[in-house]
């Protein structure tokens, strides 16, 4: 598309600059710049192959939360705040408050703890208990019968 620079605002009340602002047909248009009609949250695609940019830094939580539950991101934690990695493998949980969680597995699953090798639960739902301000790092393997 055509480049356009300009002093545009970011989600907050300070200004950027340069900015690339998404200029293509098809689009749809998430977020707007502050006091302005340009787009600065545009997504294409659907489901699992939606494509999202971001003119902008600092897109909030709330938003990517939103746009993974829309694509059909499977979810493990229901709890606000905690920030999950996850491969097929392996799954990191970092939570300042900690407590109980339940680990909702896209499979059934055996849980251990990576560090030191201890069996923490079976299933599809895994109950855990997080210390806090912690990072707990899980090994997920396939169950078997």
């Amino acid at each position: 598309g055509e480049e356009t620079r300009e002093r545009a605002p970011r989600y907050g009340t300070e200004s950027f600059r340069p900015a690339l602002v998404p200029a293509a047909d098809g689009l749809r248009v998430l977020g707007r710049i502050q006091g302005t009609d340009l787009p600065a949250l545009v997504a294409t695609g659907e489901g699992l192959g939606a494509t999202v940019f971001s003119c902008v830094p600092f897109i909030p939580r709330e938003v990517f939360a939103a746009l993974m539950k829309q694509a059909g991101v499977h979810q493990y934690v229901d709890v606000r705040g905690d920030v999950l990695r996850a491969d097929s493998r392996f799954l990191a949980i970092h939570t300042k408050p900690g407590g109980a969680r339940t680990l909702k597995l896209p499979t059934v699953s055996v849980v251990r703890d990576a560090l030191t090798g201890k069996t923490l639960g079976r299933g599809r739902a895994v109950p855990i208990l997080l210390p806090p301000t912690s990072t707990t790092i899980l090994e997920l393997s396939p169950a078997t019968p």
